[in-house]
């Protein structure tokens, strides 16, 4: 128990009420704050909110500015050292929750990579392997975290294609590369592929849907970001690794899966290819399916699938086939919204390794 405080009678939308606790004696860890609101003796309101304390934050953060400051070397990977205090404002200011992130871990690794640069050595650049990056989104004016993998055979005398994964609903940057035990980076590896997995700005970024027809502001500018993360990152790995253009591919499951859909047409010169997994989001008439026309598409749902409607997928695969696009489309008989994915992401690099990039002047 941090206190209770008597409170005067106010609107606190316009002036929130404040208090200062001493956290001295509170081990360093997650916890779950917790406000309640009494009217009398008799419970009225309650928030709550996950928070991490860090003994020594503003001690730790200055003392790793400094030597930032002193630092020549590459940006993206000085922002990596500082990214863990850039995500702890973040949460600071409501923006987005802790969740599973570890700080002290995350701090930990920083502190290592800084004193890499420190000694002329850049461990990021060019990296082999599973590898966490950032950088500066210009429009949202803030840092932003992108995975990275690259096979270990990788040979800058030659193009590489590319894969763009993008996560679902509640996902992060993390999460395509860490589910169904890593596959992703295996089936990459077996196939000679890069594969970048952006966060889309927030977990429920939504990579740009329907964001023309947003009346909220704040919604409206978060979609529009998730949209540019993605753009964003594509371009990132295009600047650091020798990537084949006319292999560059894009696929998602469930919100990605629409979001594969959505950025699949919107920017359909991008791609050799798309993918989208169980996304039920999507119809003929939401996206400009004529986009699409030298894009082919793997479609992939379960038939069973309680969280996204499979009749969706179904429509959107009769209706490219009936416009005599290239189109493939595979059903699980007894396929979850989940269970869909292990089976779908082998056919998918299969498909992928079908397709090249028609030129542009064939589009």
């Amino acid at each position: 128990a941090l206190g209770s405080y008597e409170a005067l009678n106010r609107d606190w939308l316009d002036a929130p009420f404040g208090l200062v606790v001493n956290l001295s004696g509170v081990k360093e860890g997650g916890y779950l704050l917790v406000a309640e609101l009494l009217e009398g003796d008799q419970p009225f309101h309650k928030v709550w909110a996950g928070i991490n304390v860090v003994p020594g934050y503003l001690t730790q953060r200055a003392e790793i500015e400094r030597r930032l400051n002193a630092l020549k070397a590459r940006e993206n990977s000085k922002l990596s050292v500082h990214y863990p205090f850039d995500f702890a404002d973040k949460v600071n200011l409501g923006a987005m929750e802790p969740g599973n992130y570890n700080f002290s871990a995350e701090l930990e690794l920083s502190r290592q990579l800084l004193a890499s640069l420190e000694a002329g050595k850049d461990p990021l650049y060019q990296a082999t392997g599973s590898s966490k990056r950032h950088y500066l989104l210009k429009d949202a004016n803030e840092v932003l975290p992108v995975r990275l993998y690259v096979p270990k055979r990788y040979d800058a005398q030659r193009k590489w294609p590319l894969i763009v994964a993008l996560h679902g609903l509640g996902g992060t940057e993390e999460t395509m590369l860490r589910r169904d035990d890593g596959l992703l980076a295996k089936l990459a590896d077996e196939h000679g592929y890069i594969v970048v997995t952006p966060l889309g700005f927030r977990v429920n970024g939504a990579y740009g849907q329907n964001a023309e027809r947003m009346l909220d502001p704040a919604r409206k500018r978060n979609v529009m970001l998730s949209e540019a993360d993605v753009l964003a990152a594509l371009a990132m790995v295009r600047q650091e690794y020798r990537i084949d253009d006319d292999r560059t591919y894009l696929m998602g499951h469930s919100m990605g899966g629409n979001g594969t859909w959505y950025l699949g047409a919107k920017h359909a010169m991008q791609w050799a290819a798309i993918a989208p997994i169980a996304a039920g989001g999507m119809t003929p008439q939401q996206i400009d399916l004529e986009a699409l026309r030298q894009t082919p598409v793997f479609v992939s749902h379960g038939a069973k699938d309680m969280t996204a409607l499979v009749e969706r997928s179904r429509v959107m695969t009769a209706r490219l086939k009936e416009l005599g696009y290239t189109c493939e489309y595979f059903e699980l008989a007894d396929g979850t919204h989940e269970s869909i994915v292990v089976p779908a992401m082998r056919q998918i690099f299969a498909f992928f390794d079908k397709h090249k990039r028609r030129s542009a002047a064939a589009k």
